[in-house]
């Protein structure tokens, strides 16, 4: 297939080295998703009512949540990723919250590998790492 006949919409345009996944069972899961870089500079996404609520309205309306975050070459050395679980905004918080993370390398590239894990979210408010990746 050639690439110009592709419209250039579904072009991937810059070229990373690993895309990661994340996606959870219940859409009204709260929690906060905190990425350390290789030079222990964070970012810390919140999937709350406070921060995002006409997000989850959006995702339960879709029936599913996720966030992707992209990393290129140049951001080598040891990412951490942490999570601070605060459960349920409806629903039973003794019923575990799933978060499903998958981990492409070589992302778009004919040698993509792709790897899966399930996490089982309980403990709330307690932060856990989750996810390490060495790029």
């Amino acid at each position: 297939i050639s690439a110009c006949l592709v419209g250039s919409e579904m072009c991937i345009r810059d070229r990373y080295d690993t895309r990661i996944v994340f996606e959870w069972s219940y859409f009204d899961a709260q929690f906060d998703l905190q990425i350390v870089n290789p030079q222990q500079r964070y970012y810390t996404w919140s999937h709350t009512q406070n921060e995002e609520r006409s997000r989850i309205i959006k995702e339960t309306a879709q029936g599913y949540g996720l966030e992707e975050f992209f990393i290129t070459k140049k951001d080598k050395g040891e990412w951490l990723f942490n999570i601070t679980y605060y459960g349920k905004k409806t629903g039973d918080n003794s019923i575990p919250t799933y978060l499903k993370i998958t981990v492409y390398n070589n992302f778009g590239r004919p040698n993509q590998t792709k790897k899966v894990t399930v996490k089982e979210l309980n403990d709330l408010n307690k932060k856990e790492t989750i996810l390490k990746l060495k790029i």
